[in-house]
């Protein structure tokens, strides 16, 4: 009788290591009972989704209190729980992965993004799936004397991975609609320095990219003088600019290159039998120049920009027949102004 077992023990051995082996690792899955449509659709996507990457599902119908309980309390033969829950417009997947050692507690949230598509459940059901088996691929890739070191966990409350929220991209400087406001300083050969007020009005383009209206003036120098009178010159410039803003930090270079006019205009002064006179004449001006952006807090910063002004063409002052002032064709423009951003 023993001799006839035996050769049968022996062949079917075999079998039952293998079944016992090839055992699926258990997932729970948590049905809230909840009737919304789009979270009963996802619910049952994700479980045929789960059967058919070699999971064995176990559904358990509980409140929608979120996937915790037996999973880390290490009384069920599952190492993972998902369920479906309504956040907001749209259904999301809470996933959670225990470490079989540390006990230690993955937690993650997925959803079907923002794009507009026939199946929602599915792609929620995909991602859950996926986001479930690279944690699992995270714990196995973990050194086991690190997973021996018991860590002390803190208690995580149920709504943690709702409150979780993406960094918020950086902004470039001057997003949107951009109004500045400062003065500006100029230097042209034959009038000598001059300052006024400035100010900017830009909306961005692209991703760094800014075009506006710049004006100057009027500006207000040193008196020219001649032996006979004497004469204040005013200038008024406006341009349109383009800029573009490199990065995100907060001190950031810009570059700006604008074409426009500038109106040169002087008023005489003269004593008897001389009488008083004003005189003007428009020149066409480009402007090419080099600052910084410096964020002092969210969308309002400091602007300084330099750099060169050619105008064309000259625009000379003359008193009694006498030159005493000229508008050089290259002039030297800066400026420092305050900006704020709007949406």
């Amino acid at each position: 009788m023993r001799c006839n077992v035996l050769p049968w023990i022996a062949l079917c051995a075999p079998l039952i290591v293998h079944e016992a082996r090839a055992e699926p690792q258990r997932v729970r899955v948590v049905d809230a009972g909840d009737t919304d449509p789009a979270v009963r659709q996802a619910t049952t996507r994700l479980e045929a989704e789960l059967v058919a990457v070699g999971f064995a599902v176990d559904i358990e119908e509980t409140p929608a209190t979120g996937p915790r309980g037996e999973v880390e309390s290490g009384g069920s033969a599952t190492f993972a729980s998902i369920a479906i829950l309504r956040s907001g417009s749209q259904a999301v997947a809470d996933v959670r992965v225990v470490e079989p050692i540390s006990g230690k507690t993955f937690i993650g949230r997925v959803d079907a993004g923002l794009q507009p598509g026939p199946t929602p459940a599915r792609t929620l059901a995909i991602r859950a799936v996926e986001l479930l088996r690279a944690s699992l691929l995270e714990v196995g890739l973990r050194p086991r004397e690190e997973l021996e070191v018991r860590r002390e966990l803190k208690t995580v409350p149920v709504d943690v991975a709702g409150s979780m929220e993406a960094t918020p991209t950086p902004r470039h400087a001057m997003t949107g609609w951009s109004f500045e406001l400062g003065a500006a300083t100029s230097w042209t050969e034959g009038f000598g320095p001059t300052i006024g007020p400035s100010g900017w009005v830009s909306r961005s383009v692209g991703t760094g990219w800014v075009v506006g209206i710049r004006w100057v003036g009027p500006t207000f120098g040193p008196e020219l003088r001649s032996p006979v009178a004497s004469a204040d010159v005013r200038q008024m410039i406006a341009l349109a600019e383009i800029r573009f803003a490199y990065g995100t930090a907060r001190v950031t270079p810009l570059m700006a290159l604008g074409l426009g006019a500038a109106d040169t205009w002087a008023i005489g002064h003269a004593a008897p039998p001389f009488q008083a006179h004003t005189a003007g004449g428009l020149s066409a001006a480009v402007h090419a120049s080099l600052g910084l952006h410096v964020r002092l807090v969210a969308r309002l910063g400091i602007v300084l920009e330099t750099g060169a002004l050619v105008l064309s063409p000259v625009r000379p002052v003359r008193i009694a027949g006498e030159e005493v002032g000229n508008t050089s064709p290259a002039s030297w423009l800066s400026s420092l102004g305050l900006v704020a951003s709007f949406d």
